[in-house]
């Protein structure tokens, strides 16, 4: 008999990815390909994991996660009704404070209908 743990991810169900326009477009505007491709399968691995980030007690429900030798980081909200993970922005890092690098506030007004879903 196989080991139960494997038998348990495969009947997992996978959540869905969609990107913000923004994220969408900082996905985009990697200037190298390696690293674009760093981040997109990163993004890829949050359909069966997507608490792989950490929860930083300044984003309140939001989840940050790095994504890259380069030091690109993915901020993301994960719907669970819904199954579903909402990637906000992307980022790269650059040694400070990632509260001072961007601002990355997201409430359904800013992401509703301007989303694509990752494939």
């Amino acid at each position: 008999m196989g080991g139960g743990a494997g038998r348990h991810h495969k009947n997992r169900l996978k959540f869905g990815v969609v990107l913000t326009h923004r994220a969408d477009e900082d996905l985009e505007n990697i200037p190298n390909p390696v690293w674009r491709d760093q981040v997109a399968r990163r993004i890829d691995s949050l359909t069966e994991n997507p608490e792989a980030g950490r929860q930083p007690r300044y984003m309140s429900g939001l989840y940050s996660l790095r994504a890259s030798s380069a030091g690109y980081r993915i901020i993301y909200r994960v719907l669970e009704g819904r199954r579903l993970v909402v990637v906000i922005t992307i980022f790269k890092e650059r040694g400070d404070d990632i509260r001072t690098n961007r601002p990355f506030y997201i409430g359904e007004k800013e992401w509703g209908g301007r989303m694509r879903v990752r494939k």
